[in-house]
């Protein structure tokens, strides 16, 4: 049993590819790479593929920590919760 990791980004012009979606999945088999499909906007896909305990990033891939921009969502998310009651989520 395989973790795959699909990284799904897009590209309007011949700028750098933007980030889309990211899908994790088990699977029987597990085929690694990465495709571009399409004329004027791209869509770049990249599957990465793990077999070993907890991996999640793929055998041979770098670990990818966020930009700037997930950090202050994730800022702004936990803003908003009183601490108490944000311990009281995590604990149900």
């Amino acid at each position: 049993m395989f973790c795959s990791v699909i990284l799904f980004r897009y590209a309007a012009d011949s700028t750098d590819y933007l980030f889309w979606s990211i899908e994790r999945r088990c699977e029987e088999t597990c085929q690694e790479g990465c495709h571009t499909v399409g004329e004027r906007v791209k869509l770049f896909l990249c599957r990465s593929c793990c077999n070993g305990y907890l991996c999640n990033f793929g055998n041979t891939g770098l670990k990818a920590l966020p930009d700037d921009n997930y950090m202050i969502l994730f800022t702004e998310i936990f803003d908003c919760y009183n601490p108490k009651d944000f311990a009281h989520m995590i604990i149900l």
